[in-house]
């Protein structure tokens, strides 16, 4: 699958793969995604019910989902979706996120809205500033490993290259990551694990 072109005119912070900030990023462009119609009915058909892999489960060697997984993996894949969160003020204190970073990603209403989208190898994650408008935090590609585990590889400028490996299961509407790495950035955790609903 052939993948769009996104062009973000940020900075990281820090060691974070996901940018900091996030609440107030400008973007040039974006054509890999757009969060309304990235997901056609009958695809978005196909993925609901239980889908489930890598270490949370025992993944079935057969998938409804039209995605094609890696050589590695011939277990079931995420299907082309789009997933949302929000992390909250008092979740990043008790995550132990550093007040600089606090402040730099939660606005005046103390939360942070978050989308997951994926489709085909390519995936986003998107915030939602103070008015409203989605805005791109960081996007990539993915494959499986043999363990049937998510493997990210960003492509933003800000960590070309940067592989994350996420354990995931996905039961009816709700899909449930872990980080596998230990990264030692208590926010990239806090964004990227836990309950994700899903919305298309």
């Amino acid at each position: 699958m052939a993948a769009g072109v996104v062009q973000i005119d940020v900075n990281r912070v820090g060691t974070s793969r996901l940018y900091l900030g996030m609440k107030r990023i400008a973007f040039v462009a974006i054509t890999l995604f757009a969060l309304a119609g990235c997901v056609s009915g009958e695809a978005a058909e196909s993925g609901r019910g239980e889908n489930s892999a890598s270490e949370f489960t025992s993944p079935s060697p057969s998938s409804e989902s039209a995605d094609a997984p890696s050589d590695a993996w011939a277990g079931e894949v995420l299907p082309d979706s789009t997933w949302t969160k929000t992390v909250t003020l008092k979740q990043a204190k008790k995550a132990g996120v550093p007040q600089a970073e606090v402040a730099s990603n939660f606005g005046e209403d103390g939360v942070m809205p978050l989308t997951f989208v994926f489709e085909g190898d390519s995936w986003a994650i998107m915030v939602v500033n103070d008015d409203g408008a989605a805005e791109p935090g960081d996007l990539g590609t993915l494959t499986y490993d043999d363990q049937g585990r998510l493997v990210t590889t960003s492509n933003s400028e800000g960590c070309p290259g940067c592989v994350i490996t996420l354990r995931w299961k996905v039961v009816r509407d709700t899909l449930t990551i872990a980080t596998v790495e230990k990264s030692g950035d208590p926010l990239e955790k806090l964004i990227l694990s836990g309950q994700w609903e899903r919305t298309s």
